[in-house]
């Protein structure tokens, strides 16, 4: 698939944002944009700098190239959630120590059952915040 493909893909998304000047037309989806100048097409990742935008890698193109504009999103996301976890788990010590008396070796919880009897919802329901925040935890204990 060309860039162009990849960037007609893109138009067709629903929810997408278009910004179009003089110099460039523009689609941004997801912290995702994908601008054309001049006939030449660069996709950009807002979420690795912050306020700016950085032009996504080699290997990334290569993904939107190969399976298509949503799975090229899905990909850079994808990605963009690594890093986070990596700057965020290199900031932790992990203590490994012999399991204690009592210790679960396992546990899996559905909380469905808990949301309907309780009313309950999660206070965060992203996966950045939740880490963020249980680092600041780790951090006052």
């Amino acid at each position: 698939m060309t860039r162009k493909e990849v960037w007609e893909q893109a138009s067709k998304q629903h929810g997408i944002a278009s910004v179009m000047d003089r110099e460039c037309d523009s689609y941004i989806f997801k912290g995702i944009k994908i601008m054309k100048c001049d006939g030449l097409y660069r996709i950009f990742n807002t979420k690795m700098k912050g306020d700016f935008y950085q032009e996504i890698t080699e290997d990334q193109y290569e993904m939107f190239e190969t399976y298509g504009f949503e799975y090229g999103v899905y990909n850079v996301m994808t990605d963009n959630l690594q890093d986070s976890l990596k700057r965020i788990t290199n900031k932790i010590q992990i203590e490994v120590g012999p399991r204690r008396k009592g210790d679960i070796e396992h546990s899996i919880a559905n909380v469905s059952k808990f949301k309907k009897n309780f009313n309950w919802k999660p206070k965060f329901d992203d996966l950045k915040t939740i880490l963020a925040t249980a680092l600041d935890w780790e951090k006052k204990i």
